[in-house]
């Protein structure tokens, strides 16, 4: 199982299967969201942004018919994934100066 979908389903206290299909659309809702806002697909795409996708899904997961609503954290956490690199890039912000300036 993908292991986004099991955080999501943990988060929402769900333990079979029956769900799964209509948990990945909220995912991938969440995760063109976040493009939308501007978060680099990268980033999308890494565990660091699991937690804000989490929050999302349990933000929109609602079968009752009122409003949808993102919650502060959420919509904040999302603002800082913006500027964010992806987890799976070893370098760090001084390595990366360090080499952009070994040229001149």
């Amino acid at each position: 199982m993908d292991e986004l979908l099991l955080k999501v389903k943990n988060a929402l206290g769900i333990t079979s299967t029956v769900q799964d299909d209509t948990l990945k659309v909220y995912i991938d809702g969440m995760k063109d969201y976040m493009k939308s806002a501007g978060v680099p697909s990268e980033v999308v795409g890494d565990k660091m942004s699991y937690g804000a996708i989490v929050a999302g899904v349990t933000d929109t997961w609602n079968y009752g018919g009122g409003e949808i609503k993102l919650s502060p954290y959420t919509k904040e956490r999302i603002i800082q994934l913006k500027f964010a690199k992806p987890e799976n890039n070893n370098q760090n912000d001084a390595s990366e100066s360090n080499d952009s300036d070994e040229g001149q």
